[in-house]
Formats: C-alpha cells, sequence, structure tokens
C-alpha cells in the first residue's frame, strides 16, 4: 500500500528551531494545563504538507487514543494559538456536555508546529514519549489513508464519549499527588560527586533533567535543554564563581519563560555572596535566585544536593537572594 500511495509532497522544514518560542509553546501548554508540560519536538515534515491543519484536526486514529491525545492536534503558527486551541475545546465540551461532567483541562496533547515539527505533551518525559509514538503511528495513518480515498475519524459526538466515559471522570475526581517536580525541566552545571548528587535530587523529585557535559559550554547546555525537553525551570550551578555570569547570560531568556523558574548557586568561596545577591536583585520580577554556601569539605555531597533541589522548590518559593549556610 505505501510503495503505490500518493501522498502531497512535504515542503521544507525550517533549517533552525527557534528555541524561545519553543519555550514559549510549552509556557502556554503549561498554563492551559494547570501545570508544568514537558514538549519533545520531533522535526517531522508532517508539519510541512500543505493540507496539514485540515488532517490533523479530523480525529483519532482509534478512539481510545483520545484519552491521551484529545481529539486533534494543536496547530501551532505563533506560541497565541496554544490559547485558541484551550478556548476550541472548552467550546466542543459545552457542544457535548449533558450537564452532569467535569471539563478535562483543555491543554493539548500534541501539536503540529507549521513548517518546523511536531510536539508531543506530557507531564512527564514518559508521557509525553507515549504521546510522541501514538503521534507518530497517527501520523503515518492518516497520510496514507489521504493516499486512498481521504483520512476520516469517528464523530466529534462519538470522540466525545470515549474521552469522557465513566470512568475517565473517576479518575478526575480521585486526583492523587505527583513528585513535585512533575513537569519541570532542570539543568545542572557542574562536574563531579555534587552534580551527580544534584542529578539524582532532582530526578527523584520528578523533574526532567539536563547535565552539563565535559567539554561543553554552558550555552550548548542550555540550548540541549530546552530542544530535548522544550523549556527551562530550575537550573543548579556548582562550577566556579567566573561561570556564574555566564550561565545567567545564557539561561535567563528560557528561564523567564519557566514554571516558578529557580536559581540556585552552590560554593564556598565568600565572594560568590555579592555577586548572586546583586543578580537576585536585577532579576527579581522573573527568577529567584539564591545562593547555597557550603562551608568546609565535611558535607556530604547528598546533602548539599537534597538542600538545593529544596531551594528550587515550593518551600523557598518567596525566597530570592538568600545565602543559605550548610555546615
Amino acid at each position: 500500500i505505501a510503495k503505490n500511495a500518493s501522498t502531497p509532497k512535504a515542503g521544507e522544514l525550517s533549517g533552525d528551531v527557534d528555541l524561545l518560542k519553543l519555550a514559549q509553546i510549552r509556557a502556554e501548554v503549561s498554563t492551559l494545563k494547570g501545570s508544568p508540560m514537558v514538549a519533545l519536538l520531533d522535526r517531522s515534515d508532517f508539519a510541512a504538507l500543505p493540507n496539514v491543519e485540515s488532517i490533523a484536526t479530523r480525529g483519532p486514529l482509534t478512539p481510545d487514543h483520545v484519552i491521551r491525545t484529545k481529539r486533534d492536534a494543536c496547530i501551532i503558527a505563533e506560541p497565541a494559538d496554544v490559547k485558541a486551541y484551550g478556548e476550541a475545546y472548552r467550546a466542543y465540551f459545552e457542544r457535548n456536555n449533558d450537564g452532569t461532567l467535569t471539563c478535562l483541562d483543555p491543554a493539548p496533547r500534541w501539536g503540529v508546529w507549521k513548517g518546523v515539527g511536531t510536539l508531543a505533551f506530557g507531564s512527564n518525559a514518559k508521557e509525553s514519549g507515549i504521546i510522541a509514538d501514538i503521534k507518530r503511528h497517527t501520523m503515518a495513518a492518516i497520510r496514507t489513508a489521504e493516499a486512498f480515498g481521504g483520512y476520516k475519524a469517528l464523530s466529534e459526538d462519538e470522540i466525545f464519549k470515549m474521552e469522557y466515559w465513566e470512568l475517565e471522570q473517576a479518575k478526575l475526581k480521585k486526583g492523587g499527588s505527583k513528585p513535585e517536580f512533575t513537569g519541570k525541566i532542570a539543568l545542572v552545571c557542574g562536574f563531579g560527586g555534587l552534580a551527580e548528587a544534584s542529578l539524582h535530587a532532582l530526578g527523584s523529585k520528578g523533574a526532567a533533567v539536563i547535565m552539563l557535559q565535559s567539554g561543553e559550554s554552558i550555552q550548548s547546555a542550555v540550548a540541549r535543554a530546552v530542544r530535548t525537553y522544550g523549556g527551562l525551570d530550575i537550573i543548579i550551578d556548582t562550577t566556579d564563581i567566573p561561570q556564574h555570569d555566564a550561565v545567567l547570560d545564557a539561561a535567563l531568556p528560557y528561564l523567564r519563560l519557566g514554571i516558578d523558574p529557580s536559581v540556585v548557586f552552590v560554593e564556598s568561596d565568600d565572594a560568590a555572596t555579592g555577586t548572586v545577591t546583586a543578580a537576585a536583585q536585577a532579576h527579581a520580577d522573573t527568577v529567584r535566585i539564591n545562593l547555597l554556601k557550603a562551608d568546609g569539605g565535611e558535607v556530604a555531597s547528598g546533602i548539599i544536593a537534597e538542600m538545593a533541589a529544596a531551594m528550587a522548590g515550593r518551600l523557598f518559593s518567596h525566597t530570592a537572594g538568600a545565602v543559605i549556610p550548610i555546615q
């Protein structure tokens, strides 16, 4: 079938990914969801098909996919299009609600970033990966179906009934707690035992974590975090004082688009206090910046890392410019 099929030829994808725009898209999706989301970008030429707005919004490949992917894709030319998707989803709910149902969050679970690629949105990297897998199968099936008469999904009413079936509503009411950093994206700058411990501390709290690699520049590591997961919310920096400014210069444009963004510098040198305090004051309106001063050399890396992770979290959500000693 694939050999004999004839489908519209995709155009060219854009040469570079606008990482700031990617972070904006992820921020808009997280706002609609009401919690941080991970965004996985796939540079699929499906996003460059001339009829993509039509074929990506006809419904899921199978009815049960709607529980993972919602009814259709969010078509994105600009980040503001995510908000429009949310409004359309609420209208879809109101059209089909019999008055007894609770509306699910209106955030998209997959999107077509026109000319750039396709996106999968999930509450963590694992969930995003599952949605990305469903998305790839769906796109392949759509292209083949279009070659043999056209892709058609179930009616809106039938899809709605599946999305809002009784067991899904029961799950919504039940809820449940998740790790504190679920959906958050973190970068650890540094090497050695403390950096490894920080990676573990953040991961154990549910964050998607990228770690600075040997020989990699700070700018490259920041870009890799955004390209891999869609944005940046947390930085734990264990590098030396001269690197602190470079970290902020590279990361601040993305942190400003993050969810409760926070930077924690871990340092033993007294000279870091003035630098961190000045940075915290300069960026107090957008990013929390604090210093964990690890005095001496007897404190275990794991304890320092756990404290740094805590400072990036909700307990310190109203703290900026603090210098906290750990001895």
